[in-house]
């Protein structure tokens, strides 16, 4: 186990674009994703509904949707 780690750690020591994907950009994502949601909970984002079958039910819940 500790041989494999080893020989991965030189393997990302020598490839620098490889070292660059495993850290750099997953830090990157976690940045990305964390500032998205520091303000909280999303509230009144625009939708859109497309009601194919035009039923009863349907349109109840887009006008439920509608009004909230």
């Amino acid at each position: 186990m500790f041989a494999s780690i080893l020989r991965e750690l030189n393997y990302l020591r020598s490839n620098k674009w490889d070292l660059c994907m495993v850290t750099l950009i997953p830090t990157f994502i976690i940045f990305l994703f964390s500032s998205m949601f520091y303000a909280g909970k999303a509230e009144h984002l625009p939708i859109a509904i497309i009601d194919q079958d035009q039923s009863e039910l349907s349109r109840n819940i887009g006008k439920y949707l509608s009004l909230n």
